[in-house]
């Protein structure tokens, strides 16, 4: 499913993924880290003796230097200067633990059943739904991730004063399960729990904590935007930053540096580090619509949103393949955790959400088996969905689940009769990464972007469905951001 091809022809590959880049030993036009990623981290344990976790997805809280310095960011992004801080969310699946999201095994089983806790309501998925049979289907869907017998927890949030020549810099933890000595020391920060047992409080209260950083950060620096960033399946924490900075310079090469946003970038324990990668791809596209659900949730609305509201910035979400899990249940069912306000629809400040190479089936809009986006097309968002039939990763999921978005089938679909979901409309990138229709600044699109997206490239997996890191990728983003803000 996950191969290494997916183009029309290998020349055409060559041609459309590298000829715009220096030698791949200078600078290789995509990031993933060669397989001995963890060679430097030889005195730090491989799993976490008190929570269970891999390093391969907190080494930014444990060894914050070592980790920037491994990178190679120096090199490919060396043209990369950012002065506005950014903030990295590490999510992973805590062992041995107890407390969950709608609270611990002490707590009243029946309400961890009904879906009841802390501040949770995902019964509003069936309040707000007329259509009875759909509504529990998509209740059902969110209990069954969000009651995840080994949850997905917030692990660490680390602060970095920004970047220069491709080199994060002074990275340090606002907050952190784990115990180490990497502190930010400034007012705001959540002291690393004292118990060895994970406190889903603390990590709430790091949150909301979060909020007063970004607000104060985004009113001193004046950013642009505010960015919420994640990436998908299979993607440790050191490649997740390096896609990141990739994204970062091709959106500031496609806005001639007009584009100077405050980031924060979700990283979360995407695969399995004791099976092959392969057998976790379906148990990890649960996990990334359980953390859409809770913490993403949280990041967005609750910080990320009022900060924008707060300082009048527009906001901005990029995803890639299961990333779009995790931002879309973030917006398209933030109602599941009580709030007062509905910052995302009242359009108080514009708001783009950019879905690349969507790793969800387009059933989700309201049909199928597990319809939790639906009533997403009625929000004053943009949101520009990428396809591709080159994306064959996508499309090997077709058969199971329905036409999955990034894939051929979608393309089909939007061609065929049948049409797309309500609310979806269908435009086209051509091989410069341009829109061929104008873009208003709220529309849900399902962008056809096979002359664009149709190959694999250098260092990465999932053939085509990778090939999201190009100059012309940066181009449809810039577009994309640019009419939400018109």
């Amino acid at each position: 499913m996950f191969g290494l091809s997916g183009c029309a022809s290998l020349a055409k590959c060559k041609q459309s993924c590298a000829a715009d880049a220096p030698p791949v030993t200078e600078q290789p036009e995509a990031i993933t880290q060669p397989l001995d990623r963890l060679s430097h981290y030889d005195a730090y344990p491989k799993r976490d003796e008190t929570f269970g976790t891999p390093l391969d997805y907190h080494q930014l809280a444990i060894a914050p230097r070592l980790l920037v310095e491994s990178l190679d960011g120096g090199n490919r992004h060396r043209d990369l200067n950012l002065s506005i801080p950014i903030y990295v969310v590490g999510i992973e699946k805590v062992i041995g633990q107890s407390e969950g999201h709608f609270g611990s095994e002490d707590d009243s089983r029946k309400a961890r059943k009904q879906c009841i806790g802390r501040d949770f309501q995902v019964d509003v998925l069936k309040r707000d739904d007329p259509d009875t049979e759909r509504a529990e289907k998509s209740y059902d869907a969110a209990c069954q991730s969000m009651n995840d017998r080994r949850p997905m927890l917030l692990t660490h949030i680390v602060r970095s004063d920004g970047i220069a020549a491709g080199l994060l810099q002074a990275p340090c933890n606002l907050f952190s399960v784990y115990r180490d000595q990497h502190g930010c020391g400034v007012a705001g920060a959540v002291e690393s729990p004292a118990s060895t047992r994970y406190d889903y409080s603390a990590a709430v209260a790091a949150v909301d904590a979060l909020r007063s950083q970004v607000t104060q950060a985004a009113s001193t620096h004046r950013p642009t935007h505010l960015l919420l960033l994640s990436t998908g399946w299979n993607t440790h924490q050191d490649e997740s930053l390096y896609n990141y900075l990739d994204w970062l310079q091709r959106l500031q090469d496609a806005s001639d540096g007009r584009f100077r946003p405050l980031v924060v970038a979700i990283t979360w324990q995407s695969a399995w580090d004791r099976w092959p990668p392969l057998a976790s791809a379906l148990t990890k596209g649960n996990d990334a619509d359980e953390i859409g659900l809770t913490w993403a949730n949280r990041v967005l609305n609750d910080v990320l949103l009022p900060a924008a509201t707060e300082t009048a910035t527009p906001v901005v979400m990029i995803g890639h393949s299961y990333g779009t899990r995790v931002l879309g249940a973030a917006l398209f069912d933030r109602r599941v955790i009580k709030r007062d306000k509905d910052i995302a629809a009242s359009g108080e400040v514009p708001l783009t959400f950019i879905a690349l190479q969507p790793a969800f089936p387009l059933q989700r809009f309201g049909e199928g088996g597990e319809p939790l986006f639906y009533g997403a097309t009625s929000l004053p968002v943009l949101t520009v969905m990428t396809a591709s039939k080159h994306d064959h990763a996508n499309s090997g999921l077709d058969r199971s689940w329905g036409a999955y978005a990034g894939g051929g089938a979608s393309l089909k679909r939007a061609a065929s009769k049948d049409g797309l979901p309500k609310g979806i409309a269908a435009n086209t990138v051509d091989e410069t990464g341009r829109f061929e229709q104008t873009l208003p600044r709220s529309g849900f699109y399902l962008t056809d972007a096979s002359a664009i997206v149709d190959c694999a490239m250098p260092n990465t997996g999932g053939g085509a469905h990778s090939a999201v890191y190009s100059k012309e990728i940066g181009r449809l983003m810039w577009q994309a951001i640019q009419a939400s803000t018109r």
